[in-house]
């Protein structure tokens, strides 16, 4: 059947079930009739063929990835044919609507919009306050932290920063952002080390490079998400007008 052709067929109607009924309903529905409507059967009515044909076609519209299309060319009225009744409200016949275009949300497109534009937007939230914690960790260690000068070192096949504290001990800590990770083997690199925590250390200078990257990632998030909500919301909208 040509897509244009479902809105003047209700696979629902074929079936006897509700419109919002799910995969296993039509399932169940389908299979109850072509019980009855199959050629080994030995059906009794004469348009049993063809009751069969539309039976076995609508369970594949419903049950297949088409289904959301359909729900949404008879929506519209797709197919309709010229001078039949339009929308309740509106004045005289109307003609044929427009097919819908392809990029269009469905209701179930719409709804998978909304909830994936607030998980971003709660991911953008999260990100900030990482980027807003981070950044204030940084400072105050910069500000009490111990002064040192690392050495890039390989420990394990990844760099490490090793340096020796003002009581003597050697110690080997992470590089602490993206600015020190560009650090060559053998390269001398500023810190300030927690006197509780040597392992804990920072950059003397600021890590801007590294700030500006994860601003620039909780923004996206939060914009993405803001669209993906509001583009489903008036999608939504629009369907229920």
């Amino acid at each position: 059947m040509r897509v244009r052709d479902w809105a003047e067929v209700d696979h629902y109607e074929v079936l006897g079930v509700d419109p919002d009924a799910d995969r296993d309903a039509i399932i169940a529905a389908y299979r109850a009739q072509a019980r009855l409507l199959h050629p080994d059967a030995g059906p009794t009515e004469a348009d049993a063929d063809e009751r069969f044909v539309r039976v076995t076609t609508a369970y594949r519209v419903l049950t297949g990835p088409q289904r959301a299309a359909y729900d949404e060319v008879r929506q519209r009225g797709v197919g309709a044919p010229a001078g039949s009744a339009g929308p309740v409200g509106s004045a005289g016949p109307a003609g044929p609507a427009r097919p819908a275009r392809p990029w269009q949300l469905t209701r179930r497109g719409a709804t998978g919009a909304i909830w994936g534009g607030t998980a971003l937007v709660l991911a953008g939230i999260l990100a900030a306050v990482v980027v807003s914690v981070l950044m204030t960790r940084d400072a105050r260690l910069r500000s009490t932290g111990v002064p040192a000068r690392a050495v890039v070192v390989l420990d394990g096949g990844g760099p490490r920063l090793e340096f020796t504290t003002r009581t003597g001990q050697t110690v080997r800590a992470a590089l602490p952002d993206a600015k020190s990770g560009r650090a060559a083997v053998g390269d001398v690199v500023g810190i300030r080390y927690d006197r509780a925590d040597p392992s804990r250390v920072v950059n003397e200078q600021h890590a801007v490079a590294r700030d500006i990257t994860l601003w620039i990632m909780a923004a996206k998030f939060l914009i993405v998400g803001t669209v993906l909500v509001v583009v489903g919301i008036r999608r939504r909208l629009r369907l229920a007008d």
